[in-house]
Order: C-alpha cells, then structure tokens, then sequence
C-alpha cells in the first residue's frame, strides 16, 4: 500500500500533540493547547523582542482572526496581556504575564528533553534532509 504524505504527516502530529499536551500537563499546565504553548515558547523564546500579533500571525501561519482569538482567549486566562507602545498606540506589544513567565524555564526544559526523545536515532544528515523536503513542501503549498 503507497503511504500518503499528508497522512503521515497528520499522524506524526497527532503523536506529537498528545505528548506535548501530557508533558505540559505533568509540568502544571493543565489547560493549554498546543497552540498556546508554541505561542508562549515563542513569547518566552523572544522576550528580548517586542512581539505583536502580527509577529504570531507571520510566525504561525494564521490569519488575523484566527490570531486574535488565541490571543483574546490567553489573555482572558491569564497567560498574556497586551501592553501598549510608545511608537504606536494602535498596535499592543503581547507578553507573557508574571505568573506564566516563572514557569517557562520549567517547560523550555521540559520541550527540550522531548526533543531530544523526538530525535533519538536520527542523524544530522536525517535531519537536514527532513528539513529540506518540509520546506520544499510548504514552497509548494505556498507557505
């Protein structure tokens, strides 16, 4: 039977969300999402930075709405807020809030090691093939 690449590649994503949900869980994030965990790796990753909803919309292939409904529900549960700028008063920087930020180191870690699981096995050269044929992919679909 031929493998279908969309397939395979729906199904490495489902393993792979249910492990990210368990280990966020076990870690004491109970009611995250995948999305709003890679959004506030993001976050965490770039606190040097300002960071818009714009910047999550280009980072994550979303649309505007879409965007702006993870953001509207994150900052409801206290995850992110939105903070003004002195450049531009219409656009809000997004930041992680106090109480998420203490606990970012513990799941930076806790990715990190699922990385690492993730990988067990594959060589560099594996990797960079994969790699290349994922953006090739997303080329042709037009990121």
């Amino acid at each position: 039977m031929r493998r279908i690449v969309g397939y395979e590649i729906k199904t490495l994503e489902n393993l792979i969300t249910r492990k990210i949900l368990l280990t966020a869980k076990d870690a004491g994030y109970p009611a995250l999402t995948t999305v709003q965990i890679r959004i506030m790796r993001y976050l965490f990753l770039n606190k040097d930075k300002e960071i818009y909803q714009k910047d999550i919309e280009k980072n994550f292939v979303v649309r505007r709405s879409t965007a702006s409904g993870i953001i509207d529900t994150m900052e409801k549960n206290g995850m992110l807020e939105r903070v003004n700028t002195d450049l531009d008063l219409r656009s809000k920087r997004i930041v992680i809030t106090e109480k998420y930020a203490g606990k970012m180191e513990l799941l930076e870690e806790l990715i990190n090691k699922f990385q690492d699981e993730l990988l067990d096995g594959v060589s560099d050269s594996e990797l960079n093939t994969f790699f290349s044929v994922i953006d090739k992919m997303k080329d042709n679909l037009g990121k």
